[in-house]
């Protein structure tokens, strides 16, 4: 599935919000966003921004947070989406307002 165009939480500027966007029942918007979070606190810098963050850093959360998905079979469903854009977003997201908290 591809990545919509535009930026997440930019609506005023062509972008789209995340979760109108996925469509996903509540509960597992919830589940997955929790998951991405607990990954982004032990693997991420949480005073940088998504774009301060080392790539490799970033690959692992993908990573970790597909297997994850698959070992409970919460969201296997992730992989269909391309370049782990959703995983991304969720991250883009939380960095932005730990490092605003942070400052």
């Amino acid at each position: 599935i591809p990545k919509p165009s535009g930026e997440v939480t930019r609506i005023g500027r062509g972008g789209y919000n995340l979760r109108d966007t996925l469509r996903w029942k509540e509960v597992l918007y919830a589940q997955v966003q929790n998951c991405v979070h607990r990954l982004a606190d032990a693997h991420l810098q949480m005073h940088s921004s998504f774009s301060k963050q080392s790539p490799q850093d970033l690959q692992s959360v993908y990573i970790l947070v597909r297997r994850i998905g698959y070992a409970a079979n919460d969201h296997p469903f992730l992989v269909k989406y391309e370049n782990n854009w959703v995983t991304a977003d969720f991250l883009r997201v939380y960095l932005k307002n730990k490092s605003a908290t942070a400052k």
